[in-house]
This record gives structure tokens, sequence and C-alpha cells, in this order.
């Protein structure tokens, strides 16, 4: 059988080209819906993400609130804890000091120098018990705890610059060149004003018990500041015994003046302090033993711990 021979007719042609065209605006129309949905599927998931960081920042924010609260209130128990401990304390300060009051005013009836001892003895008046003139002492320098000491035939000699009179110096243990007696101002007699309690603002002189000196300062440079520019200069300070103004001293601060409290002594010859610091000197084969000078600098060098002699067990 032979084949059909059917050739196209225009009419065919036509119906192809508008098939085409359908075809084509199908696609147009799928492309432009696929579009709008990636564009809505986009704004949605935009908006999601911005929500859900807006959510995260929300909670870490309460978290860390909510830490800080905690940590003010662990801060905040510890301190009333502290508190507690320190009014416990306090009261059994309270405790001690009035035992130790009844038993001194006991004493002091009948046996004065007996009483002095008992106070001297009870850890309590390290920290309680008011200095006396007459009262045996040792100095020990706040920064460095060294103690202030006077030791016979060391002086700073004028070849050296000084000015030839005993030095003074701090020594790292106390021993009997560590012992000074608060005496009244220059110009009163020694032994005025023994037995009574130091005030602040109380003009002093302080008496080196082994040489029967007294601590002095005056213009001539200290041992390790002759070499500097005279602004930054510290002023020497010697034990001496011509008895003049420049032995006085003035208890520069102004809270009660008790054993084991932090004391200021201001030199009477114009804003000079009694000061230490770690500079050391060559004293008699001693090692470790710092310089002392008055310095015009106001800072915790300046600072020194009264203890009463009989508290010191070396010597």
């Amino acid at each position: 059988m032979r084949p059909i021979d059917r050739r196209a007719t225009p009419g065919d042609m036509q119906d192809l080209t508008d098939r085409v065209l359908r075809l084509e605006i199908e696609l147009s129309v799928i492309g432009c819906i696929a579009g709008a949905v990636g564009l809505v599927l986009a704004i949605i998931f935009r908006i999601s993400w911005a929500n859900l960081r807006d959510r995260i920042t929300e909670l870490l924010e309460k978290a860390l609130i909510g830490s800080a609260e905690k940590r003010a209130k662990i801060a905040a128990d510890s301190a009333e804890g502290i508190v507690v401990d320190l009014t416990i304390l306090l009261s059994k300060a309270k405790g001690e000091y009035r035992e130790l009051h009844a038993i001194t005013s006991e004493l002091h009836q009948s046996n004065p120098i007996e009483a002095r001892a008992a106070v001297s003895d009870r850890s309590v008046s390290a920290i309680s018990a008011k200095i006396h003139y007459g009262d045996p002492v040792v100095f020990r320098h706040f920064t460095t705890g060294r103690f202030l000491s006077s030791l016979s035939g060391q002086v700073f000699s004028r070849a050296q610059g000084g000015s030839g009179q005993q030095m003074t110096f701090c020594s790292v243990l106390p021993d009997e060149n560590s012992i000074w007696i608060f005496r009244s101002d220059f110009g009163r007699p020694e032994t005025d004003r023994v037995g009574q309690e130091i005030g602040e603002s109380d003009m002093v002189r302080i008496f080196h018990q082994a040489t029967s000196q007294y601590l002095h300062s005056h213009s001539t440079p200290g041992p390790s500041s002759r070499s500097e520019h005279p602004q930054n200069q510290q002023r020497e300070v010697t034990v001496a015994t011509g008895n003049n103004v420049q032995d006085n001293w003035l208890v520069a601060q102004k809270i009660p003046c008790l054993l084991g409290m932090k004391w200021r002594f201001k030199h009477s010859d114009g804003h000079w302090f009694l000061h230490s610091h770690t500079r050391e000197l060559a004293i008699a084969g001693r090692s470790g033993c710092s310089e002392v000078t008055c310095c015009s600098d106001r800072n915790d060098d300046d600072l020194w711990f009264i203890e009463s002699a009989n508290d010191v067990r070396s010597f």
C-alpha cells in the first residue's frame, strides 16, 4: 500500500503558530507567578528572621539582667555577712575593753605600775590603749615595717655633706636602740605632762632612750638627697642634744592617738613630715637599714604605727 502524501496547508501553519504563542504566554505567566511566590517567601522569611533575631536579643537581655541581679544579690548577701561579722567582732572588743577597764581600775587603786603593765600585756591594748607622755614606745614604719632607731657613734659626717649629728635609720628588728619616749615640747620642763594622754595636734619632743638625745631635723639634706635638685631634696633627721625648737614635732592628725594606729608627725620647721622609704644605708654592719628623712610630700611613707615597747618581744 502506498503512503498518503499529505502536504501542510496554510491552515496547518496558522494553527502551529497559535499553539507556540499560547505556550510562550503560559510560560511567561508561570514565570511571573514563580517570581511573585519567591518574592513573597523572601519577604516572609525576612520578617520571620527579624522577629526571631529580636526575640533572641530580648531573651539574652533578660538573661543578662537576671545574671546582674543575681550577682547584685550575692554581693548584697556577702556585704550583709561582713557587717554581721564586724558587729560580732565589735561586740567582743567592747566586752574585752570593759573587762580590761575593770581590771585596771581596780589595780590603779593599789598599784599604778602594775596597772600599766596589765594594759601592755593585753592584746586589746594594741587597738584601744591611749599613749601618755613618759611611755616607752617604738615607731614601726607603715610601708616598710621597719623600726625607727639610732645608734651611738653613727653619724653622717660634714665631709659627706651631713651635719655630723648622730644618724637615725629604720632597722629590720627592734632592739634597745629603737625605744623612744614622748616628752613635752621645747621650753617646758622634761617631766612636764608625764602621765597625761597625748592628743591630736599636740606639740611633742621624741626622746631617744639609749643615747638621751631628741629626734631632730634641720635644713641639711639627707644622705641620699644631697645630689638631687634642691626642690626634690629631703631633709636629714638626726638625734641631737642641742635642745632647741627644731626638736619639736606636731602630732599631725585629727583622730584619737591610740597604740597600734597610724600616726603622722610634722616637723616644727614648716611642712616637713617624718618619713622613711626603701633607700638603704650601711649602718654598723647591719643589713636592711633604711633611710629616715623629713619630706615635704605628704604620702603613706609619712605614716608610723606607735607600739608599746613592752609589747616588743625581740629585745
